[in-house]
């Protein structure tokens, strides 16, 4: 749906923005500021005349806020991404496909040994250790499960590549970045957790306080209040998930690796269990 407010184009989101905006421009919409909304919440009886009217009546209240700039209420502004930022999200959302793509596969051969109880028998722990992959390749199973197992590591080791392959590309993409820099230097964040986080939260200066960043990616608790009684709720998870996967990732480092800032110790020496924000 696209609509047209004094000097403001408003487009609904959809797969294809970019061409449609590029086909906005060739129509002579360049002296219009164009604008692309999402509403905050979704319907269960969705119908393409539905949304239409819901967005139309969003947009006629929120007119004057739009016209001045100012925060619309119901809907979200989607900011506009660089060529650059539009190349590392592509490469963000693979790495996380293939991340999780290798997770199931270990849990899938795990799953045909733990059938046939040779859990036990793996020479190492860890799965992803090269004892553990040699011993997985020669491991006595059954016809169909040795051809399941062959066929998981088949799909692992590609994964492994296609993982290697995309680090690579976010390290080039990354260099000389002076942000990224910045964040690289806090514990247990990469250049992945670094970009993503420049990705997904953009432009810190438009939150006024830290509690509103916070706020803005879920890290906050929810508040039911209601005849002077106030329920605290756990964290609300809006806005980007992987946002709080990076996040907790480097939580997850400091208290566990990182000894030499000794917070996975107690005050008597003994480890701390941590619970992290999921």
């Amino acid at each position: 749906m696209t609509a047209v407010i004094w000097r403001l184009l408003k487009s609904e989101i959809c797969g294809f923005n970019e061409w449609l905006l590029e086909t906005l421009k060739k129509f002579g919409c360049t002296d219009r500021e164009i604008v692309i909304i999402q509403p905050d919440k979704t319907s269960n009886k969705k119908t393409d005349c539905r949304d239409a009217n819901i967005l139309c009546e969003m947009l006629w209240n929120n007119r004057l806020r739009l016209q001045n700039g100012e925060r619309p209420i119901g809907i979200r502004r989607v900011v506009f991404s660089t060529p650059e930022d539009k190349d590392v999200r592509q490469l963000a959302s693979l790495r996380r496909y293939f991340t999780k793509h290798r997770t199931k596969c270990i849990n899938k051969i795990r799953g045909v040994l733990r059938k046939h109880n040779l859990e036990q028998d793996c020479p190492a722990k860890n799965y992803k250790s090269q004892r553990a992959k040699s011993w997985l390749k020669i491991v006595e199973l059954s016809e169909i499960d040795r051809l399941e197992v062959n066929r998981r590591l088949a799909m692992w080791e590609t994964a492994d590549k296609s993982l290697l392959e995309i680090e690579e590309k976010l390290a080039q993409r990354s260099e000389g970045n002076k942000n990224v820099e910045l964040l690289t230097s806090i514990p247990g964040i990469n250049h992945f957790g670094a970009r993503t986080l420049l990705l997904r939260i953009g432009d810190v200066e438009r939150f006024p306080t830290p509690d509103s960043l916070a706020n803005y990616v879920g890290l906050t608790p929810g508040c039911h209040s209601a005849g002077g009684k106030t329920h605290h709720t756990p964290i609300t998870k809006a806005g980007s998930s992987i946002v709080r996967a990076v996040l907790n990732a480097a939580v997850i480092h400091v208290t566990r690796k990182d000894t030499a800032n000794g917070i996975n110790e107690s005050k008597n020496g003994e480890e701390r269990k941590s619970r992290v924000l999921r």
